[in-house]
């Protein structure tokens, strides 16, 4: 049986030409929409071939959204799933041939989980109502739009670290207040912009909620988390430009060669097992790294051919499954290292280079689709047979 190409309804593929390092064809229609680039679903849904291609001919919508989490019980919040989901039932059309692409893995997509930041956490699973396939396709975007940088020297180091946070969360707040609890802030390059996105707005009681959890523990400071979780910083000046510090990769590139090591903040380091950009960033800079993020992630990042920096950080804080305990042992590191001299840390850094080689090497050979297209066939072949 021939193999026919999707129908891409959103550029962020096709313009790029990426397509040409992914065998991306499948047995049946395709039409793949990629949520976070398009929000126009209906402009693309609403044509005859569709509706003809869905009812009669196994036709498959596939609804991606690998670029930022999403969960099976927040799918009925999203905006365009509910056009997608009145379209459907307006034409009776099947929702069992729509497929929703996140990057959590099953664990995750289909539980909901609380943000206990200071004590453990119990999942509440949700009934599987949803085709779904994992695929992170930050990685495979990163991949094929950004060139290796070549071997830096860190003779030129002007600041210990770099920190770099856009969008408001507890957690880049959290951060933000340990850099000046610690005495930490003046060593490093930090950006703590507070940026809302996406109408991920809280409120007092969500602020208060949250504060009062971090109040729990007896070495939290509350005046001094009033004082400086909440304060913006930009990364280097107070130009409004540099607003683009975590998403303009040159900038990115200027500022860690002013540095010697990355503290990443990841997007979600509580409830979601979602890494991004933000940690490919230093490994295709060829920097040393800690990772304010969830637990395991530098486990999973050995497991996919990478090395972590073990010879020089104590790594044990990515074993830790509590939020508050975790980030607080990741600042230990941190500590650690800006007690030390310019100097010294930069030939700290200097002694693990061959790390960072490597780590260039395995990001740089591999197309990281994580056979995701195999995995969509697998899909369309298991809604198939259960129709039949």
């Amino acid at each position: 049986m021939d193999k026919i190409d999707p129908i891409m309804f959103s550029p962020i593929f096709t313009e790029r030409n990426l397509f040409k390092n992914f065998d991306i064809t499948f047995s049946v229609p395709v039409y793949w929409y990629t949520e976070l680039i398009d929000d126009k679903i209906l402009d693309h849904i609403g044509s005859e071939t569709f509706v003809n291609d869905i009812k009669n001919n196994n036709g498959i919508l596939i609804f991606d959204h690998s670029m930022d989490p999403i969960r099976q019980y927040l799918l009925e919040k999203n905006d365009n799933w509910i056009k997608i989901c009145d379209f459907f039932n307006t034409h009776d059309l099947p929702m069992n041939q729509v497929i929703v692409v996140s990057p959590l893995p099953a664990e995750d997509f289909f539980k909901s989980t609380p943000q206990l930041y200071v004590s453990n956490f119990k999942s509440l699973s949700f009934k599987k109502t949803t085709n779904y396939v994992q695929w992170n396709s930050l990685w495979f975007l990163y991949r094929f739009t950004h060139k290796r940088i070549f071997r830096r020297s860190f003779d030129f180091s002007s600041h210990h670290y770099l920190c770099l946070s856009r969008r408001d969360s507890l957690s880049r707040r959290f951060t933000n207040y340990l850099l000046h609890k610690n005495k930490v802030f003046s060593k490093g390059l930090v950006s703590h912009l507070r940026i809302e996105e996406n109408g991920m707005v809280k409120d007092t009681f969500d602020h208060k909620m949250e504060f009062d959890m971090l109040r729990s523990r007896d070495c939290f400071d509350p005046l001094l988390f009033i004082k400086y979780g909440y304060m913006k910083h930009m990364a280097d000046g107070p130009q409004e430009d540099k607003a683009l510090a975590t998403s303009d990769y040159n900038m990115y590139d200027n500022l860690i060669d002013q540095c010697c090591f990355d503290l990443v903040v990841e997007t979600d380091p509580m409830t979601n097992f979602f890494i991004t950009e933000k940690t490919f960033k230093p490994i295709v800079a060829g920097t040393p790294f800690l990772i304010i993020g969830p637990p395991y992630t530098l486990r999973y990042l050995r497991k996919l051919g990478f090395k972590t920096y073990s010879d020089i950080f104590d790594e044990s804080y990515d074993d830790i499954p509590v939020y508050y305990d975790r980030v607080n042992a990741v600042f230990k590191n941190v500590k650690k290292l800006c007690d030390m001299s310019l100097k010294d840390c930069e030939k700290l850094m200097e002694s693990v280079s061959h790390i960072a080689e490597h780590n260039q090497d395995v990001f740089f050979s591999i197309s990281w689709t994580f056979n995701f297209n195999k995995k969509i066939q697998n899909k369309i072949d298991e809604i198939l047979s259960n129709r039949s």
